[in-house]
This record gives C-alpha cells, sequence and structure tokens, in this order.
C-alpha cells in the first residue's frame, strides 16, 4: 500500500497560455497516460488458457479501471 504524501507547492506555470507543468504533474500525467494505454492493450490480448483470461477480466481489468477512475476524478478541497 502506499502512503498518502502531504501537501506540497506545486511549480506549474502558465507559459504562452498553456500549462507547463511541475516535475511531479508530469510525472502524473505520464503515468496515468500510460495507465491508460497498458489497459488498452492488456484488453485486446489473447491469452492461452481460459483461467490466465479470467484472470485478466475478472483482477487486472478491474483493479486498472479503479487506479484510471482514481486518478480522473476532480480534486476536492
Amino acid at each position: 500500500m502506499v502512503e498518502a504524501t502531504g501537501k506540497f507547492v506545486c511549480r506549474c506555470q502558465v507559459v504562452e497560455n498553456k500549462i507547463a507543468f511541475c516535475q511531479l504533474h508530469a510525472q502524473a500525467e505520464s503515468l496515468f497516460s500510460a495507465c491508460e494505454y497498458l489497459r488498452k492493450v492488456i484488453s485486446t490480448v489473447k491469452l492461452a488458457t481460459l483461467d490466465e483470461e479470467n484472470l485478466i477480466r475478472e483482477i487486472v481489468l478491474p483493479y486498472a479501471d479503479d487506479v484510471i477512475k482514481r486518478a480522473s476524478r476532480p480534486i476536492k478541497e
């Protein structure tokens, strides 16, 4: 289980009317994109056994969906 982090000072800036992410937000955006991509790839893979397919369908994909859902919901202050 990952421990929650405390509050931090964000260093994101607006440059030429675009957001320039701080390092933490840039890494989070990259990780989120990777999760979405892997979820799409894993859902299309055909595995050798029915047990492997069930494992992916019943455990891995729901977990990935939950992570993506939690990461994409708005932050409540």
